[in-house]
């Protein structure tokens, strides 16, 4: 599995090499085996978040079983990441080229071939869940990229939630419910931090100015559909020249500098603190002169490439939380207290039960005997959401 990786990844690399201006690459040409299709009456496979979505695809038990054994050998790579130690990633020349393909889908395949063996052998379920939960917490600790951190977040937490709904449904043992303890610590410093990432996406910003600065073939994409150097054309040229005469690239850079040094300095912060910190950020000052008439390029380039940095500190958090939920229902469970009893259990509880936000205890529904993390929405985003992880009829 790991040489037909290499395989893909040495193509990508010779393919960036030989064409900078890359836009786009045909992975299927390289990669050694059949891809990963999900058919539209399995569209919904494991996509909820806990059981119910394997149990209840909108398809027949045959045809999750065809599918997965079409997909047998994708399925044996992905149960052996969790053989690697560390993670890397192929940082791209520039802006246009394009990113790794992540897949969800290939999870959602593990899922549901764990799905099938719950009931038989649910401590070993939990066991592999904590492996692939443990897998991609390196991701996140050891990747450059944003969009890779993100990915392995919400691999955590779809990998959490299912673990959730074991924990809500199968009498574990004391031992497999230790486990889960152990195995789910909040969210290390390392893990968490975004200032590495924060400066990937300045570099990468730097780049694609300097790239509009010299006018290489690649801002060809900026106005028109992605094209060869040869095949640039003469209206394009133009247009170029024309943002070159509103474009100061050394002073777009400076200021890319600073802003996203301000951004760096917060992200790592306390959650709470880094929204409040990010929040209050105010504008690097430019002079009006530069403001619309030196430099209104470079300012429009800034303005785009720093937003939403807030957003991704909001979604770090959440899946912080996620962890602390799930790690308080697990020892809730191991030690069965009797429902009335919880709210008390829960005021007493250890820090590295508590809300990743305020360091409250986490919420409780008594009606449901469920414990609840209300999650954090970035802006623009949809409302907070409600984390549930239920008790076992024993544990309530």
């Amino acid at each position: 599995p790991h040489a037909a990786g290499r395989r893909v990844a040495a193509a990508y690399e010779a393919a960036l090499a030989e064409r900078p201006w890359l836009r786009t690459f045909d992975r299927e040409a390289v990669y050694d085996g059949e891809p990963l299709t999900i058919e539209q009456a399995l569209s919904g496979l494991c996509d909820v978040g806990d059981w119910r979505g394997c149990d209840e695809p909108p398809a027949d038990r045959a045809a999750v079983r065809r599918w997965l054994a079409r997909h047998r050998e994708l399925l044996r790579r992905y149960r052996d990441l969790r053989g690697y130690p560390h993670f890397t990633e192929t940082l791209t020349p520039g802006l246009a080229a394009p990113f790794a393909a992540w897949s969800g889908k290939a999870q959602r395949l593990w899922l549901a071939s764990l799905a099938r063996g719950r009931r038989d052998a649910p401590r070993a379920v939990v066991e592999r869940l904590l492996r692939d939960i443990g897998f991609w917490r390196t991701v996140m600790a050891e990747s450059r990229w944003l969009i890779d951190k993100m990915t392995a977040r919400a691999f955590v937490q779809r990998d959490l939630a299912v673990l959730a709904s074991a924990v809500a449904e199968a009498e574990l043992g004391d031992a497999a419910l230790e486990s889960i303890g152990r195995e789910l610590v909040p969210l290390s410093a390392r893990e968490r931090a975004l200032s590495a990432t924060v400066w990937t996406e300045f570099r990468m910003t730097a780049q694609t100015m300097r790239h509009l600065e010299r006018g290489s073939e690649e801002t060809c994409g900026i106005f028109s559909a992605p094209v060869p150097p040869a095949e640039c054309s003469i209206i394009d040229r133009a247009k170029l020249s024309l943002v070159h005469l509103f474009y100061q690239p050394r002073a777009s850079i400076n200021l890319a500098h600073r802003r996203w040094g301000r951004i760096a300095a917060a992200v790592d912060a306390p959650p709470a603190q880094a929204l409040e910190r990010l929040a209050a950020l105010v504008d690097v000052s430019v002079p009006r002169v530069e403001r619309y008439y030196y430099n209104p390029v470079g300012r429009l380039f800034n303005d785009v490439a720093w937003l939403g940095m807030d957003r991704y500190v909001a979604r770090m958090a959440n899946a912080d939380g996620l962890i602390r939920l799930v790690a308080l229902q697990a020892e809730l469970a191991r030690r069965a207290p009797d429902r009335e009893d919880v709210p008390a259990v829960l005021a007493g509880s250890g820090a590295r039960y508590r809300d990743s936000y305020t360091g409250a205890p986490m919420g409780w529904d008594a009606d449901a005997a469920c414990l609840v993390f209300s999650a954090r929405p970035g802006p623009g985003e949809k409302e907070r959401s409600a984390h549930r992880a239920c008790l076992p009829e024993r544990a309530s």
